[in-house]
């Protein structure tokens, strides 16, 4: 039988709580209007806990109330208790309703919910059935297998799926890494501008040049051309383009010698302005694209003009020999 009492506050396992979700989506300005709330009326709804069969309590609901109630330095909070017989389906589903909100912010808000779920012992067949799709997944053994594989993802690499809000393919296409390869490109997040396309490139680079080179992840770390880039003064747009670069030239060198020659044609070509010439990165086509912009018909003739110049032809003509 649920029973209303009042707790110390050192008796309730908080952060330890069997039920704590990592994902939070509180604000500050939620905190400071809770903060008053409680200081002018206290607390109007008891802390939802659940009194395990050893007779530690639980929190499952309130964890932001129970945070402040400690920065205020009060001793005792009023709780309403779920005995031990309490289902663990109850349980869940109490959590789920209490907490939706957070849970369901994020793709990692869902599945932080059911690696929970698992860790507390809930059976597989039922969490597809009764929990999957009121989280907006379907049905399958298979889905939880993959929401299982990315909440074994390191927590720095959940925290910025979480923070950039990465689709489940995303996440899964990361659970594919190392560990400690993944955990390494986390600790550029400071100096880089990283999203989901760039850390899957930075990830491919480094991986193929690791096999290639028989190297550990310290070694390759250890290189100097990757410290002067990270450890420049540069801004983190500049940083990120010349450490992928860097990367690409280290896999492909034939490639990027060739690229490095058509730069090199195609940066002495007197073109006219905003006219653009463009050719396939991985060299597979023939063929050259220009991009011309005029806004009248004067200066459509101009550039149409100068684009006859002989040397714009010979550029043209090298830069054709070179594809």
């Amino acid at each position: 039988m649920t029973k209303n009492i009042q707790l110390s506050i050192d008796d309730i396992k908080h952060q330890d709580s069997a039920f704590y979700l990592m994902v939070k989506i509180v604000t500050d300005d939620f905190h400071a209007r809770l903060a008053q709330s409680l200081s002018e009326l206290g607390f109007l709804q008891p802390l939802l806990v659940y009194q395990d069969q050893q007779g530690a309590y639980h929190l499952l609901d309130g964890f932001s109330r129970l945070a402040i109630a400690k920065k205020q330095a009060l001793t005792s909070i009023p709780c309403h208790i779920l005995p031990p017989e309490t289902a663990l389906t109850t349980l869940l589903n109490l959590l789920l309703i209490e907490q939706y909100t957070t849970i369901q912010s994020s793709l990692i808000g869902r599945i932080d919910f059911i690696a929970l779920a698992l860790a507390r012992g809930m059976d597989r067949a039922r969490l597809c059935r009764d929990f999957l799709p009121r989280l907006g997944f379907q049905g399958h053994e298979k889905v939880l297998r993959q929401c299982e594989a990315i909440s074994r993802l390191p927590k720095e690499v959940l925290d910025f799926c979480q923070e950039k809000n990465f689709a489940m393919r995303q996440c899964l296409a990361l659970t594919r890494q190392p560990a400690a390869l993944l955990e390494q490109v986390m600790t550029w997040r400071e100096q880089l501008n990283l999203t989901a396309s760039i850390i899957e490139e930075l990830l491919s680079h480094i991986n193929d040049l690791l096999r290639s080179r028989a190297q550990d992840m310290a070694t390759f770390m250890a290189s100097k051309e990757i410290a002067e880039i990270l450890n420049s003064e540069y801004p983190k747009q500049d940083k990120t383009r010349l450490l992928r670069q860097l990367l690409k030239n280290w896999r492909y060198p034939i490639l990027s010698e060739a690229q490095n020659n058509l730069q090199t044609i195609y940066q002495h070509m007197p073109l006219p302005e905003e006219t653009l010439l463009k050719w396939d990165e991985s060299l597979e086509r023939h063929e050259l694209t220009l991009q011309l912009k005029a806004r009248s018909v004067n200066e459509w003739q101009q550039r149409i003009g100068a684009l006859q110049n002989q040397s714009v032809i010979d550029g043209v003509e090298q830069l054709l020999k070179q594809l």
